[in-house]
């Protein structure tokens, strides 16, 4: 059995449909952490043809300003991620006033006031 010119003709109308019922779905809207967000006629929207797209509202760096600082009275603090599963030792100059964060972990240190 071939495909008639019909069949492909219902094919190509179900695809254009499916387009146009992407453009009216919000979650295709929604601004990831990392700043993305698309067209409504770009191509990477196809990928969500058949399944919701989910934005994770619970940014790390939202969380990391409220863990509390480790405050030291050192000039440099040290971080390794604590644990057997840690990071590369990382070295972080308190010099400045204000929270410093590790660039691995986001653990945050403040020098001690005097």
């Amino acid at each position: 059995m071939f495909p008639s010119k019909f069949s492909k003709n219902i094919f190509k109308f179900e695809r254009i449909n499916k387009i146009q019922l992407l453009r009216f779905r919000s979650d295709l809207t929604e601004v990831t952490h990392t700043g993305q967000v698309w067209a409504e006629d770009d191509y990477r929207n196809a990928r969500f043809e058949n399944a919701k797209r989910w934005v994770n509202k619970n940014w790390g760096m939202k969380y990391a300003h409220q863990i509390e600082p480790i405050i030291t009275a050192e000039r440099i603090a040290v971080c390794d991620g604590d644990g057997p599963l840690g990071h590369p030792i990382s070295y972080i100059c308190l010099d400045k006033p204000g929270r410093h964060y590790c660039h691995y972990c986001l653990k945050s240190f403040e020098k001690k006031k005097k």
